[in-house]
């Protein structure tokens, strides 16, 4: 943006004096060339970074859905655990007691 009023401005000066203005424009034009390979450069970095992060976050979601279900199971689990030791409990009593199944929830 700020080539172009420079650019215009000294080609009308070399062109009042009659002079070749094709060196300066050559390095200006180089300059510019430079800065637009550099910025697509970078914008092509930015893309293949955000396609690197992506990626990790879609592993993530998979692995958090796993442990959700490793979890429930573990707790279905724990229940199991829960109930068999009560189941045990009981048992034990009615063995003590010698009163069988009769009047005793412990479920």
């Amino acid at each position: 943006e700020l080539f172009k009023p420079a650019l215009q401005e000294y080609k009308q000066k070399a062109l009042e004096k009659n002079q070749p203005f094709g060196p300066i424009f050559e390095l200006i034009a180089l300059k510019k060339d430079q800065e637009m390979a550099e910025a697509e450069e970078q914008r092509k970095l930015d893309e293949e970074g955000e396609a690197i992060l992506k990626i990790p976050m879609t592993l993530r979601v998979v692995s958090i859905k796993k442990k959700r279900k490793r979890v429930k199971k573990l707790q279905s689990d724990i229940l199991l655990k829960k109930r068999s030791a009560l189941q045990k409990k009981r048992r034990i009593l009615v063995r003590i007691r010698g009163d069988g199944h009769r009047g005793v929830d412990w479920t």
